[in-house]
């Protein structure tokens, strides 16, 4: 492989400046994010006869003359289409990483005298990745008397959390193309040392491509592999002990019966049925916007909503068996919500059973179920239906269970009818939350991670729900459809009160934990006040 065919030279000649204009018309300026000497667009690619929406990778650097150069990183592309089935967070992480090391190389070169560049105890290349690794864990700044300074310009502040994965993402990317590349085509001498993106690029690449080892091969005798070989300088990092915060218990009842009940008398049902289910099932906050309506089924009074891959799950349409991925092309014109871009996106991680379908598990406590069961029947036979009613006919139909009530296009929302999205959520959730912080004078009631009140703190809540009823880790594990049993420890795991209030249950020999039957208990006087037609004043 030539090295030309892991860069495009695209300024070289007319052409090529013409196809770069023309692919960042293509995008809107909020999709582009810069550094110094590189930027990045989300924006179509072409890659054969199949098309993605991928965040492209350019470079940019002025040549001899004076003039602007823009290159686009062709090898990048061909790394995301040999992992195509990646997310497209995966993506962000992979092109941000790559263009930090970029930049950081670029103002390593200007950096360094020739003699430096020329030292023979170490090759230029790997001195570029090693001081990478350095200045992500430590920043770039330095402080001295009070002041502070940058000598390379980029004042990139301590990451040492985001080390592993940053360097991980780099050592993944250059390992893949040197095992890609069959010779090495790139004939520059020290001598013909350029402080470039393009030569930057091609220096920390070229450790990869000559060796044509993965970097991790020096540490397969470490336990716990890194994915880089900076272990180091990044450091070890034991499992945290942090507590993880749940939503609060106290709140679960006042969140499903009063939260999203607006002052002037509306409901937001779509936001409403999607708390009780991250709250009664454990789901993340991703998964509902999944949900067709043919997911929903009763078996007797008890609900039951299936978990399908958005993409390889397999459904039966005029007596053909086809991926869900087919079957939205086919018969909506429509991609996979994972496959979507803007505010249609929803993401999917891994869940046990999702390619045959895996069912939601509720909480054992029956006056939530028959809340959930109540909702659904009316959302999905009399809610729905008056919504897709009002949707423009020439705006199509669509298998989705949640849908925009109201049309919010002069909002960037999308228009009535249309597949409910992450971002309406959102905004629901923080006004539900605000509207019980004024229904119960709690000014400290606030959406925040460290609260346990964000879209995920419902996820916590009925992991350690679970824990209370002293469930095996199997079970855990299936109730949370977690395809590892080591990974519903990190959402069982107590705070030190909690801790503390086992030892004494367990010293007193009581079985049932205080804040199962707390919420059990809050949950059925809620139902009996509103199912009795009482109104809070």
């Amino acid at each position: 492989m030539n090295m030309l065919d892991i860069i495009e030279p695209q300024g070289r000649n007319r052409k090529a400046r013409r196809r770069t204009k023309k692919r960042l018309r293509q995008t809107s300026i909020q999709n582009i994010e810069r550094g110094l000497h590189y930027f990045y667009v989300t924006q179509k690619v072409r890659r054969g006869d199949r098309s993605f929406v991928w965040p492209v990778l350019y470079l940019v650097h002025q040549d001899s003359t004076g003039d602007t150069q823009i290159v686009r990183v062709e090898s990048l592309l061909d790394y995301f289409e040999d992992h195509h089935a990646k997310q497209h967070q995966w993506r962000l992480n992979n092109v941000r990483a790559l263009g930090q090391l970029i930049e950081h190389s670029v103002e390593m070169l200007k950096f360094m005298s020739s003699e430096q560049r020329r030292a023979p105890n170490e090759p230029i290349e790997r001195y570029l990745l090693r001081k990478f690794a350095l200045n992500i864990v430590n920043g770039t700044t330095a402080v001295d008397e009070g002041t502070a300074s940058d000598a390379l310009g980029l004042y990139w502040k301590p990451r040492r959390k985001e080390a592993d994965r940053i360097l991980g993402n780099v050592s993944d990317y250059l390992s893949w193309l040197g095992e890609r590349s069959n010779r090495w085509a790139f004939a520059a001498s020290v001598a013909d040392v350029e402080n470039t993106p393009l030569y930057a690029f091609r220096k920390a690449a070229e450790l990869a491509i000559r060796k044509k080892v993965s970097l991790l091969s020096h540490i397969k005798k470490v336990e716990r592999a890194l994915r880089h070989r900076f272990a180091a300088i990044t450091g070890e990092h034991s499992q945290s002990t942090n507590p993880v915060y749940a939503f609060p218990s106290d709140y679960v009842a006042p969140m499903v019966f009063e939260a999203f009940q607006a002052a002037e008398g509306g409901v937001d049902h779509e936001a409403e049925l999607i708390a009780l289910i991250l709250l009664a099932g454990g789901l993340r906050s991703c998964e509902p916007f999944h949900f067709y309506v043919s997911d929903v089924q009763f078996l007797g009074d008890e609900p039951v909503i299936f978990m399908h891959h958005p993409e390889e799950s397999e459904i039966i349409h005029e007596n053909k068996t086809m991926t869900r991925l087919q079957y939205l092309a086919d018969r909506y014109k429509l991609l996979p919500r994972t496959k979507q871009m803007g505010p249609g996106k929803a993401g999917w991680k891994s869940v046990l059973g999702d390619v045959d379908g895996t069912p939601a598990y509720w909480l054992p406590v029956d006056e939530i179920k028959e809340l959930l069961a109540r909702k659904l029947r009316r959302y999905i036979l009399q809610i729905r239906p008056a919504i897709m009613r009002a949707r423009p006919k020439h705006l199509g139909d669509h298998p989705f269970l949640f849908v925009n009530a109201r049309d919010a296009t002069a909002s960037g929302g999308g228009n009535i009818g249309d597949p409910y999205t992450m971002s309406a959520l959102k905004g629901s959730w923080e006004r539900a939350v605000r509207r019980l912080a004024l229904l119960y004078d709690d000014p400290e009631l606030v959406v925040k991670k460290e609260k346990g009140t964000s879209l995920h703190g419902p996820r916590h809540f009925y992991g350690r729900f679970l824990r209370t009823l002293n469930l095996p880790p199997d079970i855990i594990q299936l109730s949370m459809h977690h395809k590892s049993i080591l990974s519903q420890s990190v959402y069982t795991r107590l705070t030190s009160a909690e801790v503390n209030e086992f030892i004494k249950r367990s010293a007193s020999k009581t079985s049932l934990a205080e804040m199962t039957t707390n919420v059990m208990a809050s949950i059925q006087n809620f139902r009996n006040h509103y199912s009795a037609g009482a109104m809070r004043k």
